[in-house]
Formats: C-alpha cells, structure tokens, sequence
C-alpha cells in the first residue's frame, strides 16, 4: 500500500491540478458553447435514430451557433487539453471514474464543416473564416473553402472585394483546396478581370481535378474559351475512363456543333462502350440517353449491350436504346 501511495502520489497531484483547471475554465465558459458541442456529440457520434431530430435542434440555435461552429472547424488542442487526455487514457480505472472524460474537440472540425454548409446565417461571417484558410492542417483549410463555397454567392453582390481576397488561395499546396476555391470564384470571372486570369492560370495546374475545375468555371461564362477547350480536350486521352466520359460529354455541352464531337468525342463514347469498366459503360449510356442527338451513330454498339452479363447494363442499354431510336431520322 505505502509503496502505491509514493508511486501515485505525484501523477495523483498533477491529475488533481489539471482537474481543477479543467473544470474551472469549462465553467467559465458560455452554456451556449456547451450546448452546440452536445449537439455535435450526440449528432455525430450518438444513435443514428434521433440524428435528424438533433440537426433540427442545432440549426434552431440560427446565427448564435455560427461563430462557435466556425471555432470548432479550426479548434487545435492545447498543450494542457493533450496531457489530460493522455493522462485520462492512461490511469486505472478506478482512477479514471473521478475524472470528467475529455471531449475530442479537434475531432468535431468536420461535423462542424458540415453543420454549416447548411446554415444561411454563415454567410455574415465567411470573413472570420478566412484565417482558417492559413491553418497549417490541410484539413481544416479544405473544409473551410468548401464552406465558403457554399456561401459565398449570398455576399457576392454585397461585398466585391471578398472573391478577389480569395484568389491568393488558388496557390495553396493541397489541390482540394485549390478546386473549392475555384468553385467559389466561378460566378465572378465575367465581373472581376483578376479573377478571370487567376483562373486561367489554374488551366497549367498540376493537378487533373484543379485543371478540370479551371476549365468548367470559365467555360460557365464562355462556351467558346478557347484556352478552356483545349485543357478538356487534353483529357480525351486520360487513363481515368470516366474522366475521358465526363469531358466528352463537356465537350458535347459546350460546343454541339463542332466537328470535333463526330471526329474526337464519339470515338470516345463508342470506346467506353466496349469497355470491360461496367461503371464506366453505364455512365456513357447515361450520357448517350441524356443527349441522344449527338449520339445515334451509337445504335449499333447499344444493341450489343443488350446481351450483356450484367442487368444493370442491359437495363441501361435497354433505356438509351429506347432514346436513340426516338432521334433516329426516319428514311
């Protein structure tokens, strides 16, 4: 007993003082603060039942949980949180049912993220977001850029100078972060001749899903951006087959009469047909059904698929054949 006693009786203090400073500052801080952590806790890592209950509780609390939120997506544990924590992990048991059980505030950075993606009162404060975007976890800085993205048209009229402060982002090191950016700054290309640059640079980026995004955004305001066309046409030859789909099919969208959709883009749909990616081959009938016009030379490849193993494929064949068909030009 005596020899517990002295070995104990140090880490037993320090537990003690870091108990009392712990419970003291949490009693100082605002119940509100408390609550929107409970709501998270219980939203997030409680029973999936009550789980749209509790949303709607949250989002009740409206702009006075925002700033707390807002906290929580850059929150980073300080040097005392993390030593009663690793204390609390590893004391015994008995010693452990004394102690409050330290909450993972850190770990509420995403559920916070996503509470606010869908709260409008966060577009009166996307400026106290824009620290986090210097955060050194990259973490934190994509899920505050895709909040800001979300947001950030309910200020584009109210504050011109918000999306230029944005652009010195696009330099960020971790591309999800780059892509949410641009998201952000696609409405303002027409408007904001700096930001139009900005993203024409973005059309160099190292980056296949950043170059891709670049080029959609400026395409948004100018079907015919030659600089654009070319960064999609670049990825007719991409390794990713659903990459070389979904570019073809911008390609079709933005440009419905260029030769290049008989020449380059069909080709492409007719090969993806053929494929052994059955993902890959439901997503061009898809986009072959959607847009059957530019497609009626596919009838032939289409009807092959109707012998296909799968039944998602031969259903999906069934449905495009049905479209192809009703565009073909009667003799």
């Amino acid at each position: 007993m005596r020899n517990f006693i002295r070995a104990w009786s140090v880490p037993l203090c320090l537990l003690g003082c870091i108990c009392f400073f712990t419970e003291v500052t949490r009693a100082a801080e605002p119940s509100l603060r408390d609550k929107v952590i409970e709501h998270l806790e219980r939203l997030h890592y409680g029973p999936t039942q009550p789980r749209e209950a509790e949303r709607k509780r949250l989002l009740a609390l409206g702009t006075n949980a925002v700033p707390i939120l807002i906290e929580l997506v850059g929150y980073k544990e300080t040097k005392l949180e993390e030593t009663y924590r690793k204390t609390y992990y590893e004391s015994p048991e008995a010693v452990r049912q004394t102690m409050s059980r330290p909450r993972d505030l850190e770990g509420l950075a995403r559920p916070a993220a996503w509470e606010l993606l869908d709260m409008p009162e966060c577009k009166d404060y996307l400026r106290k977001l824009l620290p986090l975007l210097q955060d050194s976890r990259s973490e934190v800085r994509e899920l505050t850029a895709r909040v800001i993205a979300t947001h950030v048209e309910a200020v584009r009229k109210t504050d011109r100078a918000f999306p230029l402060e944005l652009v010195q982002f696009l330099k960020d090191n971790e591309a999800g972060v780059r892509r949410r950016i641009i998201n952000a700054l696609q409405f303002d290309i027409t408007t904001l001749p700096r930001v139009k640059s900005a993203l024409e640079g973005m059309l160099a980026d190292k980056d296949d899903a950043v170059r891709n995004s670049a080029a959609l955004a400026l395409l948004l305001e100018d079907k015919g951006h030659a600089a654009a066309l070319v960064a999609i046409r670049a990825f007719f030859s991409s390794t990713n087959e659903s990459t070389r789909i979904n570019a073809g099919l911008v390609y079709v969208i933005k440009q419905p009469n260029s030769p290049v959709i008989q020449s380059e883009v069909l080709p492409l749909f007719v090969r993806s047909l053929s494929s052994t990616n059955e993902s890959a081959q439901t997503l061009a009938l898809s986009y072959i059904r959607g847009y059957a016009p530019h497609f009626t030379a596919t009838v032939p490849e289409v009807q092959k698929l109707l012998a296909h193993p799968s039944l998602r494929v031969r259903q999906e064949a069934t449905n495009t054949l049905r479209g192809l068909t009703n565009n073909v030009p009667r003799p």
